[in-house]
């Protein structure tokens, strides 16, 4: 379970980081 958890929290991570990069990129 807390397997998973942590999973999920570095799969979250990765998206809001490439999120952010994508941002980045097209807004400035």
């Amino acid at each position: 379970m807390e397997t998973i958890a942590f999973g999920m929290k570095s799969q979250l991570k990765n998206w809001a980081n490439t999120l952010a990069d994508g941002a980045a990129q097209h807004s400035f």
